[in-house]
């Protein structure tokens, strides 16, 4: 009977499943940090948001945790989890020093506010591309109402007024992220109603100062002026401006746009909202005529935005005492990390949506047999169905012709040859010393639930897949191409390694079914695996009878796995399943007794180093 080997693409299944495998993604993102900075451990925890820090198992690493979340999410929740590692792993694992303890309260919260933008900004000289993966992150919060300007007649802490406009105005400014203009220009409106020209304009020349420190304790000692600033403003308030008439506290249209608010010297009362560096009365974009009588939303004569304008001096002093004794709940919701708030627009994480959640899958203890006449007769079985199938297959690989090959050097010096050669001569080496190899590995999953204890042509389904499996092995392994053996069922049985001896596998390899079949996480564990792997082609082949498990967690841990070159292949012992798999569009092979089995298998080899 001929196999029925499909390659069906994504068709019913890419209608149904558009939704991305968070817990899969995180550990790409995470082994795509680790190889271009410091290796990155992961922990699911059950916290509320993210945090990272030196890694107890190994000094020059870090341990990131997050709480646990979804195994699916949408495109905006992986952009939000990319936007996450990348503030964490960038911004804070490598530039932030752990060990200088944030104060309490409002201080630790301005050192947090602070902290965030310089290790990003620190993080562009190496990797220039986290400035659009955080601006990408910044601009999902924004549309999923996470950040957002004040609302109309709502009266806002003083703290909350101060953080609002700090994190909006720094990160418009300095990194880009314009989606926060409009909410910037809002709060420091605000801000200067509260505080005044004077002092917000010296609280943002201090800020700035903050993002360019060298260290997480030079932004302490920012953190630290501007409380001081603000102490020196209540016990040494500005001189009053007199209010025109019919203006009430508020500076007149000639004022506006004069004095202190139109300094380029922030301590002396520049515009908040001017660029550094810019001089007195030049230009700015979007603005006509003198800095201060632009055509910005809310610049109108008397408008506190302008600049130029100063609190009454009880009012001042009232809000300063409101903002130093304030808690860091009393700082809003800009007062939080950003991995706060990435974490809390992200609708997978915490609370999961009801769908499964990210956990791994155990690892059991092998069945130990360690027995020489077990690998004998295992090779023996393996001979009786592949013989022929693995000659084909040896000679294609034999060809090599269509597959990208490696160089490498081996072997041992041959004494006798080297005073004769010239130094570095590959001729001093008993071995070839350049040779091909397959860039390529693979991964096989032998199903070993329960179900496979069921007749399968004369043999139990188990036997039939164990010496399909051996047989593909001793193919793998006579090509040299890396591979693993694992088996699963509700736990994993991690047979051989990539690195291990296929002939010491062979000693304990064998049928072994019991309990259920949980063949989504199985694979999802396979592929965490296999995404570590340099090989330029990444190969996983099932082998299984059972239920695929959660269809859409499946489907969606293919999917992202197409993007970093690994290949998933089914092989399905009876047809019983088959209307599962056809409907998540993976290829697949189905087979119905044992010759078929081997033929399914060795097929989906030929078609994966074709």
């Amino acid at each position: 009977m001929a196999i029925n080997w499909k390659e069906e693409t994504m068709q019913q299944g890419a209608k149904t499943v558009s939704m991305r495998h968070l817990y899969l993604y995180t550990h790409l993102l995470l082994d795509e940090a680790g190889r271009q900075g410091r290796k990155v451990r992961l922990e699911w925890a059950n916290i509320e948001t993210a945090a990272i820090g030196p890694d107890p198992k190994n000094p020059a690493g870090l341990l990131m945790k997050l709480p646990h979340m979804a195994s699916v999410g949408t495109e905006g929740d992986a952009t939000l989890l990319r936007a996450l590692v990348s503030h964490e792993v960038l911004c804070h694992g490598h530039h932030t020093d752990f060990s200088v303890m944030p104060d309490k309260g409002i201080g630790g919260v301005l050192e947090n506010v602070l902290e965030d933008p310089r290790g990003e900004l620190l993080a562009l000289a190496r990797y220039p591309g986290s400035k659009k993966v955080i601006r990408e992150g910044i601009e999902v919060l924004v549309d999923r109402g996470v950040f957002a300007g004040p609302k109309a007649d709502e009266q806002l802490h003083p703290a909350e007024i101060l953080t609002s406009w700090l994190v909006t105005e720094l990160r418009s400014e300095l990194l880009g992220q314009s989606c926060l203009e409009a909410f910037s220009r809002d709060y420091r409106k605000l801000a200067i109603q509260t505080f005044g020209s004077r002092l917000t304009a010296a609280v943002k020349s201090e800020a700035l100062k903050a993002t360019a420190a060298p260290t997480t304790a030079d932004v302490q000692v920012h953190s630290r002026k501007i409380l001081e600033l603000l102490k020196m403003a209540k016990e040494n308030p500005p001189p009053q401006q007199q209010p025109q008439s019919g203006q009430s506290g508020q500076p007149d249209k000639a004022d506006a746009g004069q004095g202190a608010g139109n300094s380029s010297d922030p301590s002396q009362g520049g515009n908040p909202g001017d660029k550094p560096g810019k001089a007195d009365g030049a230009p700015q974009p979007g603005k006509k005529g003198r800095a201060g009588k632009g055509d910005q939303p809310g610049d109108q004569p008397g408008d506190p935005a302008k600049g130029g304008f100063e609190p009454n001096q009880g009012d001042l002093a009232k809000a300063i005492e409101q903002v130093l004794k304030a808690s860091k709940e009393d700082a809003g919701t800009y007062g939080k990390g950003l991995e706060d708030h990435l974490v809390e627009g992200s609708e997978a994480m915490a609370t999961g949506g009801g769908m499964s959640h990210t956990h791994e899958m155990g690892v059991a203890s092998r069945p130990q047999r360690d027995s020489e006449e077990n690998r004998t007769a295992m090779r023996a079985g393996a001979r009786a169905i592949t013989a022929a199938l693995g000659l084909k297959i040896e000679e294609l690989l034999e060809s090599r012709a269509l597959v990208h090959r490696r160089r490498s050097t081996e072997g041992r010096i041959r004494p006798g040859r080297v005073w004769r050669l010239v130094q570095g001569d590959t001729e001093i080496f008993q071995k070839r010393s350049l040779q091909e190899e397959l860039d390529t590995c693979v991964m096989v999953l032998d199903d070993e639930s329960g179900s496979m204890n069921e007749p399968f042509g004369d043999m139990r389904r188990e036997d039939a897949a164990s010496r399909v499996c051996v047989g593909a092995g001793e193919v793998l392994n006579n090509a040299e191409v890396p591979f693993a053996l694992v088996g699963y069922n509700t736990s994993l049985h991690q047979y051989k390694g990539f690195d291990d001896s296929w002939a010491e596998t062979l000693k304990d390899f064998g049928p072994h079914s019991a309990s259920s079949t949980n063949t989504h996480l199985a694979v999802v564990w396979a592929l965490r695996e296999l995404i570590n792997r340099k090989e330029r082609r990444k190969i996983l082949k099932v082998v299984t009878d059972g239920d695929p498990g959660d269809q859409t967690v499946l489907a969606a841990a293919i999917e992202e796995a197409k993007a970093f070159g690994v290949e998933v292949r089914f092989v399905l012992i009876s047809s019983r399943e088959e209307y599962k798999y056809r409907s998540m569009g993976v290829p697949y092979g189905v087979a119905n007794d044992a010759p078929e089995l081997a033929n399914a298998v060795f097929a989906s080899l030929e078609a994966a180093f074709a």
